[in-house]
């Protein structure tokens, strides 16, 4: 028999505890959080905190409520008036951020990432009576355009500002930002000693001081004078660079964070996953088409009824969902994982609902339809519906819904044929001869 060294069995002995220890973190953590989703009742959501800045409105949803300690996430809404700047933040979360109104620019840097533009003009000063001329010059990292529809994925960490500079309308965003995310593992709120900021900077303490200053006008902040003018590339560029990025073979900070796509709107009908002419559609956003969720571990769904329409029981296996209500009105029920009915009420726009991993849900759109956008804590979420022609009935034997049921064979056919062409979203029973 061979013989292991001393050395070599304690690393092994270490290398089994350190397993065991991980492993008994990880059960722990997983035991946590099935308690804090034992919920007897869901409800509807609103903001239960109202920032007023300047420029615009910040909105905060109470992360100790039951629903959001499950799904161990923050949600948050800002609206931005035209001309305003929400001044430079970032999260030690990852967030998933979608635009429900208006259009601006966004500004991501990341620490380690090169400045990819660069900007220079001459400006005129006047210095002891005479007029001279001074280049300026700017660099900076990521920025471009976003619209209504956008999903943006910002990792922890990297810093980011948005502009509104349309004159029309309102910059609204909603943010869901998880908390409890593996990359989290500290929540620091930064203070540096003024007198170190301003020799690190090389400016006067003045200056320093101004920028830890937190002020009066807000989180959110008029731009002065005529707006900003930050340098863009054009649409073309951008798609080209883009498509460069994907083709090139980089490592470490540039794979992760520079080089990396952020956006994918999700109300266009390209590569829409679900449409019923008469029910209505569905599209997702996850690590397949916006490969930056595979790094936060989260992704989007984006869900519109038509009138009276309904989506189909279901649940997921891998994945909090908190679903944002954007438009209309209708009936959402949910059924927890010990069979009772933990939510069975209207839900109106600007409502926000926590479906926990396992629970079963369902919805029927009201008169005028219902949309919402679904922000989900798996990069690839798995959804099990209960009808429909990828559902867990359809899959079971004739005999085995006979027996467990008590039915005849052909209200067993009934139930798991019925609906077989159809996939989550099901007309109005007015409309049952369409077909998704």
């Amino acid at each position: 028999m061979a013989l292991i060294s001393k050395s070599l069995l304690v690393s092994l002995l270490f290398s089994l505890l350190v397993c065991a220890f991980s492993y008994r973190g990880k059960l722990q953590r997983s035991l946590d959080d099935a308690r804090q989703c034992r919920m007897s009742k869901i409800s509807t959501s609103q903001a239960s905190r109202i920032i007023r800045s300047e420029g615009g409105i910040t909105e905060l949803w109470d992360e100790y409520e039951d629903q959001f300690q499950c799904a161990g996430v923050a949600a948050m809404r800002n609206t931005i008036q035209p001309n305003s700047l929400s001044l430079p933040n970032f999260s030690p979360a990852p967030r998933v951020v979608y635009i429900e109104q208006g259009s601006g620019i966004l500004g991501l840097s990341a620490p380690g990432c090169s400045e990819s533009f660069r900007s220079g003009e001459r400006r005129s000063f006047q210095r002891g009576g005479q007029t001279r001329e001074r280049r300026l010059r700017d660099q900076h990292q990521q920025v471009q355009r976003i619209r209504s529809g956008d999903i943006i994925g910002i990792p922890p960490g990297v810093t980011h500002w948005c502009y509104n500079d349309d004159n029309s309308q309102e910059l609204i965003a909603f943010s869901v930002i998880d908390l409890t995310n593996k990359i989290n593992q500290l929540d620091p709120k930064l203070r540096i000693d003024t007198r170190f900021l301003a020799e690190s900077f090389g400016i006067p303490d003045e200056l320093a001081q101004r920028i830890q200053r937190e002020d009066e006008r807000g989180l959110i902040v008029r731009v002065e004078k005529q707006g900003m003018r930050v340098l863009i590339p054009e649409e073309e560029e951008r798609e080209e660079e883009e498509r460069e990025r994907e083709g090139a073979s980089v490592n470490g900070l540039e794979e992760l964070y520079c080089n990396v796509k952020i956006r994918q709107n999700i109300d266009t009908l390209r590569d829409i996953d679900i449409y019923s002419r008469q029910g209505g559609r569905l599209k997702t956003i996850n690590r397949k088409n916006l490969p930056i969720l595979e790094i936060l571990d989260m992704s989007a769904q984006k869900v519109g009824l038509y009138s009276n329409a309904i989506f189909a029981p279901h649940w997921s296996t891998n994945a909090h969902t908190i679903a944002y209500i954007t438009r209309g009105e209708g009936q959402i029920q949910i059924i927890g994982t010990n069979g009772q009915k933990v939510m069975d009420d209207r839900v109106r726009q600007g409502d926000v609902i926590v479906v926990p991993q396992f629970f079963s849900s369902m919805c029927k759109a009201g008169s005028q339809g219902i949309e919402w956008i679904a922000i989900k804590t798996s990069d690839l979420p798995i959804h099990t519906p209960l009808v429909g022609y990828t559902s867990a009935i359809k899959g079971m034997p004739i005999e085995v819904l006979t027996n467990a049921y008590r039915i005849s064979n052909q209200q067993a056919q009934d139930i798991k044929y019925n609906r077989e062409e159809q996939l989550m979203i099901f007309p109005s029973s007015s409309s049952r001869s369409d077909s998704s």
